[in-house]
């Protein structure tokens, strides 16, 4: 049993001394990987010296962090201050058009533009105070671009400044709205193309005869004979148009400056 003993005894010491030595070997290298890391920070931060780096890349990388700040606070500070004016250039407008009492809200979450009644219930869009709502946004939208709403925005960016285009926009309508809508979008932009038709224009000349720079007018040309078929005719002040014709050269649209 000694025998044995001392045997393992043996084989302990080998070990060890294969571990003391493999340990030696370990340390020396770790002393001689820790003198060349502090001789390259030293020579980092001799050329980061002549250089001027170090330090010049610390600055602008706080003025990045800096600006990147304002630009989130302040376009978010924008944003709830759009949606509020919207939101009380909304209600001007149905408070001014409406025959009803009736309220705009809009969620900051998702933009949604909901409309109530004095019983706070949603109205329907659908019906005609939800088509004057969306008529009354676009021309809100238009004219926070424009300032020329009452409250006014300090953009960070000036947004663009375009004209607005609707074509056939009071056919859904109902004729009691029609022509306070169009001069609530004649008002609220600063250029306004509408594309109407003989119908609609009675219910809003009124409404726009002071805000016309241009009028044209669409009239359709027929090789055909006129037969049986009627003549169009429409309007404007005193003067009757003729919007079709008959025995043309050609089938064609022609725009006529009136």
């Amino acid at each position: 049993k000694v025998n044995s003993l001392e045997k393992d005894r043996s084989i302990a010491m080998l070990k060890m001394s294969k571990l003391s030595s493999n340990q030696g070997m370990q340390s020396s290298r770790i002393s001689e990987i820790e003198a060349n890391l502090k001789d390259f920070k030293l020579r980092y931060e001799n050329e980061s010296k002549k250089l001027g780096l170090g330090d010049q890349v610390k600055i602008e990388l706080e003025k990045i962090r800096k600006l990147q700040k304002y630009i989130v606070f302040t376009l978010k500070q924008q944003e709830d201050r759009a949606l509020q004016v919207l939101q009380i250039e909304l209600n001007n407008v149905l408070a001014k058009y409406l025959t009803k009492h009736y309220q705009a809200t809009i969620d900051s979450k998702d933009y949604q533009i909901k409309m109530l009644d004095s019983n706070g219930r949603e109205v329907g869009e659908s019906t005609g105070e939800g088509h004057v709502l969306k008529f009354a946004f676009i021309s809100t939208i238009v004219a926070l671009a424009g300032r020329k709403t009452l409250e006014k925005i300090d953009f960070m960016a000036e947004p663009t400044i375009a004209p607005l285009v609707l074509d056939a926009p009071f056919s859904v309508l109902d004729p009691a709205y029609q022509g306070s809508v169009a001069k609530n979008l004649a008002d609220q932009t600063n250029q306004l193309v509408l594309l109407l038709s003989s119908a609609a224009w009675p219910s809003v000349e009124n409404s726009l005869n002071d805000f016309v720079g241009k009028r044209y007018v669409l009239i359709s040309k027929q090789s055909g004979s006129q037969g049986q078929k009627p003549i169009k005719e429409m309007k404007i002040g005193k003067r009757r148009l003729l919007l079709n014709e008959y025995d043309a050269d050609r089938d064609e649209s022609v725009i006529e400056e009136i």
